[in-house]
Formats: structure tokens, C-alpha cells, sequence
């Protein structure tokens, strides 16, 4: 799957390329994480005959609900010029409880990444241009069994619970809960 703003089946700037297609023989599932679930309902809804699962974790596929004070102070934060000091200060937040034991060394090279100029205004552009309306209005047209995975404490949620309800067909969408982990990323949280 490639990503292109300008020549898109979707409108979103997400389409499948033509020799991914051509090598697929079969349908596939696809694994969607957090900003990427997205990506997957949108996929899954433009290709229902290539997409035969879909498993979202931790998925953003919904705009959280937030006021205009809000949606500008996280504008503000994300900014190019300061996202590796307070991308530094959020990571912490998104363990509940014991932090993994490598989770010091893991922050280090985000922000090592994130102070490369051109890593830092991607994922600058990608925290304050991304809009889950697009993934929203698409929900209802995925015809591939879904299972969502949560953390149950993931603070990224305000009810992490409630998330599954809002995933593509939610009625027979399967929600997985991993107990303790509160986001799952590169670490999850010790037991």
C-alpha cells in the first residue's frame, strides 16, 4: 500500500498500488495500529474483495471529541519547532503504572529521531493535519470481520471500552482487552 494526497481511490490520500494488487492472489487482513487503523478501515472499505480481516489496535478511527481551546493547544504543541521537547514530555503519559525497564532508552532515540529536521516536521504535519472524520464516514461500508484490540487503561481514550462500539461493523466487531497494558505500542507495560 502506498499513500499519495494527490491520485486516490478515497479521497484520503490512501489507495492500493497496482503491482501490491497485482502480486495478491488472495484476499488479506490487514493490522491497522492506532493512526494507521484509519488508514485500514479506509482500505478495507475501498477493496472489500481484497480485504478479508481487519484487526485494529488501538484504533483511531474516530475525531475525539475536543473544543476549539483544545484543538489549538495540541496544534500549538506539535509545532516543528518544539515537537521533540513535548512529544518528550507526553510519551510518559501514555503508560498507566510501571513503565517498561528499556522505556528510558526508547523515549531517548524517539526524540533523537524527532530532532532530525525532517522527521520532526513529518510527524509534526502528521499529529496536526490528520483528521479521523474521513476513517468515520467510511466505518459502515467494511464488510470484513474486525477485531479490535484495547489496552484497558489506554489513556488515548477517554473510555477505552466504549472505542469497539465505534469500530467498522460494530455489531459483530470482536473486541480483544489486554488487561493492564494501557497503549500497545513498541512496549507494552510489565505485568
Amino acid at each position: 500500500m502506498e499513500t499519495d494526497s494527490s491520485s486516490t481511490s478515497s479521497g484520503a490520500g490512501i489507495r492500493f498500488d497496482a503491482s501490491y494488487r497485482a502480486g495478491c492472489s488472495s484476499a488479506q487482513a490487514i493490522v491497522g495500529n492506532s493512526l494507521a487503523a484509519g488508514a485500514a478501515v479506509i482500505v478495507a472499505a475501498d477493496h472489500p474483495r481484497q480485504v478479508d480481516g481487519l484487526a485494529l489496535v488501538g484504533p483511531y478511527v474516530r475525531n475525539p471529541p475536543s473544543n476549539v481551546f483544545t484543538r489549538a493547544m495540541f496544534h500549538t504543541m506539535m509545532a516543528p519547532l518544539w515537537v521533540a521537547l513535548m512529544w518528550k514530555s507526553y510519551m510518559a503519559s501514555l503508560y498507566a503504572g510501571r513503565k517498561p525497564d528499556d522505556f528510558d532508552d526508547y523515549r531517548t532515540a524517539v526524540v533523537a529521531s524527532l530532532k532530525r529536521k525532517a522527521y520532526g516536521t513529518a510527524f509534526s504535519k502528521t499529529t496536526r493535519q490528520t483528521d479521523h472524520a474521513v476513517a468515520e464516514a467510511r466505518l459502515g461500508e467494511v464488510a470484513a470481520p474486525v477485531v479490535v484490540i484495547m489496552g484497558e487503561l489506554d489513556p488515548d481514550f477517554e473510555d477505552p471500552a466504549a472505542e469497539p462500539t465505534g469500530s467498522p461493523t460494530h455489531s459483530t466487531a470482536r473486541s480483544s482487552w489486554l488487561p493492564k497494558p494501557a497503549t500497545i505500542r513498541r512496549h507494552s507495560n510489565p505485568t
